[in-house]
């Protein structure tokens, strides 16, 4: 993982939130306030009160009041022993992406694949493959490397490690020669920064 998507622990936050609801009635077992480095806010809330869940919005309107901060709508996790909510401050950017595709000859496929990969952790990814040669062979080559990357990158990798295991998997494919290009985008949806 890149070191931007490392999260900070803020106690001093959490305690606050913590009284607040306990002020408004809402008893937590646990309760986590994490900043990134771009400033974003999590807060993640353990309770073995099974009854805790029916209370995300209100808990999210004391978060929004005290924090003067925006919030995603709750991950709620409700197990037999304890309830996780998991509250992510909403980004202030959003992407949009248009895609048209156009085959070299008419009735043959185009052979460029794009993958949108929208994340938690208010990031975005595009990318776009150029599979070498024209047809449904560039198709295969172009959408196998889209797949892995948007995979690996979903999962947490940088660019360069992503790009590195679809390099390795690629020669692995098959004796045959692939080459397909890449070209990838990741945009941070809390600072606009695109890399």
């Amino acid at each position: 993982l890149s070191v931007s998507q490392s999260r900070i622990p803020d106690k001093g936050k959490s305690a606050v939130l913590k009284t607040a609801l306990s002020d408004s009635g809402i008893y937590t077992d646990a309760l986590s306030v994490y900043t990134d480095n771009a400033s974003k806010m999590t807060v993640e809330i353990t309770s073995f009160d099974p009854e805790i869940h029916e209370h995300h919005k209100k808990i999210k309107a004391i978060l929004e009041f005290i924090t003067k901060r925006k919030f995603e709508k709750a991950d709620i996790t409700v197990t037999e022993i304890k309830t996780v909510i998991v509250f992510e401050e909403k980004s202030l950017f959003s992407v949009r992406v248009g895609v048209a595709q156009k085959a070299l000859r008419q009735g043959d496929v185009c052979g460029d694949s794009v993958a949108i990969i929208r994340k938690q952790g208010g990031r975005a990814s595009v990318i776009l493959s150029d599979g070498m040669g024209t047809g449904a062979r560039a198709k295969i080559d172009s959408a196998m490397t889209c797949s892995i990357m948007e995979k690996l990158i979903f999962s947490g990798f940088d660019f360069d490690s992503a790009l590195k295991i679809v390099n390795s998997s690629m020669i692995i494919k098959s004796t045959d020669e692939s080459i397909a290009t890449i070209d990838a985008l990741n945009v941070n949806l809390f600072t606009g920064k695109a890399e």
